[in-house]
């Protein structure tokens, strides 16, 4: 039976289809994973896109991330352990950001920023 076609039993009743829920949908368990998405798109060997960087201040890295890709001239969509940002590239000339080819080489160049904080 239409649900439409059943008699009106006023505000205090509702009828519910078969197969329907009033339920909110259920929210996805992950965000997108932005690295494994830039990982699978072929890149352009003079972009930034697919890079791993070290957001720095006053020439030091003070954050990991990854460049998921350029969002428009001269504006990349930087991806950091807990947020995403979309960072312009004079600011990332001006702080000397640092990039790198893959996750190692970052992970070794912080481990090496932190071993000569260390020292001093």
């Amino acid at each position: 039976m239409n649900p439409l076609d059943q008699p009106d039993k006023g505000n205090d009743a509702l009828t519910v289809p078969d197969g329907f829920h009033d339920s909110q949908p259920e929210a996805p368990s992950a965000g997108r994973d932005r690295a494994k998405l830039a990982a699978e798109v072929e890149l352009d060997p003079m972009s930034l896109s697919g890079s791993y960087c070290h957001r720095c201040e006053g020439g030091n890295p003070v954050e990991d991330g990854l460049v998921v890709g350029e969002v428009q001239p001269g504006k990349y969509l930087i991806k950091f352990r807990r947020s995403q940002r979309v960072v312009p590239l004079d600011e990332i000339v001006r702080d000397e950001w640092r990039f790198y080819d893959t996750e190692q080489d970052r992970t070794l160049a912080w481990a090496e920023h932190l071993a000569r904080e260390g020292a001093e």
